[in-house]
């Protein structure tokens, strides 16, 4: 079932509609987000490099489901595990898939400075901008001196319509860094980002892994800098921070209050020149580092056969085969000598660009860029590696063994063109052809005609997001997990058949207009995020040189023809080499893995004595929301709007409050396949026109059920709105549930159970509800096989009328339209909706009992998923709210005492946080870890130490202040997107509070609460001894350990 977690680290807070079951968890990677959660939505930013570039580059399209790919990020899922469309999960985690582009460095002599467009004036600061429009839409000039050429075969084919544009500066400093400016005034904002042309093909054999390493050790501190002191102080004033690695680059990048600036880019460029690299820091990263692996990779099913095996087959160089976490003995036996010299070879100016986004201008960047980093000296940096690779002869193929599977996997992969030639973007707009959502050709073919896979997708970088180089080796792939015992051979023939058919007389017009619909509106969701421009106008700046070239690309990519798709075909796919990689389930146990320093020799850490400290910024400073307008129609329904036309886009969401635990639902199968199935077909319209529509409009549609409510929610081109809204009114009013999809649901929820049985997060989600909540509505368990089976169209016709009724549901709509013009067409689409709201009694949560600890065996998993917490009576009215939501902050944070403790200080994860889920008769507090196994006891005793601590001591003051700067500053940030907006609007209006009081009183909610009063809230809520704690890993390998904790101790089976 799909679900988004409801975690309450923000400020609009306050007010989270609540998780609605087991699944819900797996929304949120446990490798550690850089949450950005605002009104309960999680938003998340993570440096885990689990995926292969080779077969889902960004912009990858994946249909269907894959009910066991739990490597996957699921953010924003659109189908059970979140693949049908992957594009908005990159938004999220735009590091998670990476490319195989290779960093192409230019000369040491850039340009001095290059201005591509006239800088607009500031404009009226604060949220509701509306008259404000960031971008040029604009048709300009073909032809730039600089990074990729538009010719005039190209010129000649541009679409006439407006090309989407960011207009962008770039100048560069006598030192060879590259300055990348792009001035947003709209809020007080800034984003940075320092983008390295250093990745995993810079390595060598025998220090793979070095670039990712790095990544990590740029956080611990510099000669001047504390170890996470730039973190600290970016987090402690509003802002956060992250980094990624890919096969090419490496960045580091933020989003803060603008009167972080200076500070922010003193720290880069103080670590870009003095980075600690102490035996202390860099024994203490490795523990962490090789505790991603067996997170990332080597506890996750499908993972090593994505970025070990499939690479093997599909190139021959050992820097394109090499996963980009490296191998844990090259990492564990890395000197300091080699660290160093991979530091000073690759960490320089003159290999770096700096991007700003936001609120600043040219000329301040300009000076600032000059002051900060102008005198941090040039390096000799190392030659870039020639990543070049012949054509795949015949077909490469093997098959690998994972015991952590349950269904089948195939990848097949093709030699792609160059980026950005005509070829090039012809493959990008083939595989949103033929794969991405219901009305996609091979998912027609595959999976419904045919019945012959569970899910597949198929992949082609896409430069709409920029860490492409233009040279190096790309691939075209196609996914899919077999049905029952439809062989592989038997599917390739059926693909290759597809690719053979269009090559001769595909694609038509309609399926290309679609294509490039759908690929235009992820270029345009690229940028609306701040962090996500800088790091994307970073990377284009770092790989292919000149930023203003991208609304050449886009341009280049919306001429193609039918023909240019065809003679691709037939240069690229047909009749040309391929690999092939089947992942294949298996009784072998999991490979022995080697050991691992976690602590107690690590060096000690030298004494701190910088010679120049970073400059203190003021506080965040007030915000102010943006205007709503609100209407009621006369059916009931509650329409909130906020008008933003700093994108051509729009997002909406309807809330209806009915959920799992509040519905009509006679089986627990009615209820979750509901919102998976309520957009598959209506009177009118089945699956695949529902689908194509979308596209062609540009717009996205996907439902997702909670414990008290049921969302539809999307996104998509505003010029588009009124039409999409009466597709939107007839899957609302007419959704038939057709009998067809319903198999399809069911035969996807059994596999679903399947793979569930050797997923830790997965097994760590259903046992930790089940403890908490008993046999309480909230904890609702997956359908089994009996309900899974019974599920019938009668029964969800019937709860769909309901739960779909326009009397007390509430939709919010952001975005750039006129909220009264709007009004009326909202009332026009849905003027036939009728239904008067019901109300369904929800049982109040019971006391399940004092602390223990459960373990769910996992045979063989070398690491455990550790979840321990609790339920309480309190929730967002009442008064301790605020106080004990700043509390949590303190504890469970990015940069809180949880993960300053058992990552920073001990080395026994990767991450390890603390979180709240509203529900209106609870709130359940969680923390949670994954860890080795040998020190998995020893983490949960520090869990419960630091819960101890607050509740035995007062937080210094200033550690509270800075708990408050985040807040107020993560409220500020959530403002300056559409995306947090809508978020923000919906949960608070859901809720029945007035959004402008409620962002604007903001402030003041949190400004008076005292040490005293954290303390206070530890010790009334946080006790250990009613705390249940669940544990998912090797019996063998935990039993002692655990049992040894004092606390009551038992088994329990699987579900």
């Amino acid at each position: 079932m799909t679900k988004v977690l409801s975690i309450c680290l923000s400020a609009a807070l306050l007010f989270a509609p609540a998780p609605a079951a087991a699944k819900v968890l797996r929304s949120a990677p446990s490798n550690a987000p850089t949450s950005y959660v605002i009104g309960g939505m999680p938003g998340t930013l993570s440096h885990s490099n689990s995926l292969p570039s080779q077969l889902f580059p960004l912009g990858s399209t994946l249909t269907g489901t894959l009910p066991t790919l739990s490597v996957l990020p699921t953010l924003t899922p659109q189908s059970k595990v979140g693949v049908q469309a992957i594009a908005p999960v990159l938004k999220a985690a735009p590091n998670l898939i990476r490319h195989q582009a290779a960093a192409k460095r230019p000369p040491t002599t850039l340009e001095t400075v290059q201005t591509f467009t006239k800088e607009a004036a500031p404009q009226k600061k604060g949220a509701a901008a509306a008259s404000l429009h960031l971008f040029d839409g604009l048709q300009t000039r073909v032809g730039s001196p600089v990074g990729l050429a538009v010719n005039a075969a190209d010129a000649a084919q541009t679409p006439s319509r407006p090309i989407f544009h960011v207009p962008v500066h770039s100048f560069t400093l006598d030192n060879g860094l590259q300055v990348v400016v792009q001035p947003d005034h709209s809020n007080p904002v800034v984003a940075a980002a320092v983008t390295y042309k250093v990745g995993s093909r810079n390595e060598t054999k025998g220090l793979s892994g070095l670039a990712h390493f790095f990544e990590h050790l740029m956080f611990e501190g510099t000669s001047n800098m504390k170890p996470n002191e730039l973190s600290n102080l970016i987090s402690n004033y509003g802002g956060n921070d992250n980094a990624h690695t890919m096969e090419n680059n490496t960045a580091y990048h933020e989003i803060f209050p603008k009167s972080l600036l200076r500070t922010v880019l003193w720290g880069e460029a103080d670590r870009m020149r003095n980075l600690s690299l102490t035996p202390h820091v860099v024994a203490n990263e490795k523990s962490v580092v090789i505790q991603e692996m067996g997170q990332s990779v080597e506890n996750q099913a499908y993972a090593k056969g994505h970025v070990e095996g499939f690479p093997s087959l599909a190139y021959e160089k050992w820097i394109n085969q090499h996963r980009v976490l490296g191998s844990r003995e090259d990492v564990r036996d890395a000197s300091l000598e080699e660290i160093e010299a991979f530091y000073k070879a690759h960490y320089a100016p003159n290999n770096a660009v700096l991007t700003l986004v936001g609120d600043v201008t040219l000329a301040e960047a300009k000076e600032l860029a000059q002051e900060y980093f102008g005198d941090v000296p040039r390096r000799n940096v190392a030659p870039a590696p020639d990543v070049s690779e012949g054509p795949i002869e015949g077909v490469r193929r093997a098959v690998f063994e994972d015991p952590l599977v349950t269904t089948p996997l195939t990848m097949v992969g093709w030699r792609l063109p160059p980026i950005g030639t005509r070829d090039y973007w012809a493959l990008s707009l083939l595989s949103r052809i033929l794969s991405g959502d219901a009305g996609s050709v091979l998912y027609q073919k595959l999976v419904k005609e045919m019945k012959m896979v569970l899910a597949l997708g198929m992949a082609a970088p896409h430069s709409n997001f920029s860490h492409f180089d233009a040279s190096g080796p790309h691939l075209f792939s196609a996914l899919f997990q077999p049905k029952g015992d439809t062989t592989v051979d038997s599917i390739i023939e059926v693909i290759d058949r597809v690719l053979a058919e269009f090559a001769k007389t595909g694609p038509t017009e309609k399926q290309l207009a679609g294509a490039k619909t759908f690929a235009e509106v992820l270029w345009i969701d690229a940028f609306e995020d701040m962090r996500d421009r800088a790091v994307n106008l970073g990377s284009y700046a770092a790989l292919i040189r000149n930023p203003a070239n991208l609304r050449h690309d886009l341009r280049r990519m919306l001429s193609i023809k039918p023909d240019d798709v065809r003679r691709a075909i037939k240069k690229w796919l047909l009749g040309t080499g391929r690999a092939i990689a089947e992942i294949v389930p298996t009784d072998k146990p999991r490979q022995e893995l080697a050991s691992q320093e976690t602590e107690g020799n690590h060096p000690a850490q030298p004494e701190f004595n910088p010679t120049s400290r970073p400059p203190q910024p003021e506080g965040p400073g007030a915000f102010k929301s943006p205007e709503t307008v609100e209407k009621i129609l006369p059916n009931g329904l509650r329409v909130v709007m906020i008008s933003d036309s700093r994108m051509p886009t729009a997002e909406f969401k309807l809330r209806f409050p009915a959920g799992t635990s509040n519905s009509a639902a006679k089986s627990i199968a009615e209820i979750v396949a509901l919102p998976e199935l309520v957009t598959k077909g209506t009177r009118m319209f089945n699956d695949s026109s529902i689908a194509t529509k979308s596209r062609g409009l540009g717009w996205s549609l996907r439902a997702e059920g909670f414990a008290e409510s049921t969302v539809v929610q999307g996104g998509g081109l505003s010029r588009n709105l009124p039409e999409f809204l009466e597709l939107l009114s007839e899957v609302i009013q007419g959704a038939s549930y057709p009998a067809d999809q319903i198999s399809l649901w069911q035969d996807e929820q059994l596999e679903e159970l399947i793979g569930r049985r050797k997923d830790i997060e997965a097994l760590s989600e259903d046992v930790w509800l089940d403890e908490i909540f008993g046999d309480h509505a909230y904890a609702l368990r997956e359908p089994n096989e009996e309900q899974t089976m019974g599920l019938t169209q009668y029964r969800l016709r019937r709860l769909h009328d309901w739960v779909f009724r326009p009397d007390g549901a509430v939709l919010t709509l952001v975005g750039d339209f006129d909220p009264e013009e709007m009004a009326g067409i909202i009332e026009k689409k849905f003027a036939g909706w009728k239904g008067r709201m019901r109300d369904e009694t929800v049982a109040p949560v019971n006391d399940t009992g004092p602390s223990s600890i459960a373990l769910v065996d996992l045979p063989g998993a070398t690491q455990a998923s550790i979840a321990l917490g609790k339920t309480m009576d309190i929730g967002p009215k009442h008064k301790d709210w605020a106080a004990f939501h700043l509390m949590n902050q303190i504890l469970g944070n990015d940069t809180g005492r949880l993960q300053n403790n058992l990552r920073r200080d001990h080395g026994y994860t990767y991450g390890a946080y603390s979180r709240l889920f509203n529900f209106k008769k609870a709130t359940a507090f969680q923390a949670t870890a994954q860890t080795a196994n040998a020190v998995t006891g020893a983490a949960i005793t520090e869990m419960f130490n630091e819960i101890n601590r607050l509740r035995d001591e007062e937080v210094p003051v200033e550690l509270l202040e800075a708990a408050k700067r985040f807040l107020i500053g993560q409220q500020q940030i959530a403002l300056t997107k559409l995306h947090g907006i809508v978020i923000n609007l919906d949960s608070v209006t859901y809720q029945g509070h007035d959004f402008k009081d409620h962002i604007d009183g903001f402030i003041e909610r949190i400004e008076n609460i005292t040490p005293a009063d954290i303390k206070a809230m530890a010790k009334k809520y946080l006790n250990p001894a009613s705390m249940k704690v669940t544990v998912v890993g090797d019996r063998e390998a935990l039993q002692e350990d655990l049992q040894s904790l004092g606390r009551p101790f038992r088994v329990v089976e699987q579900h």
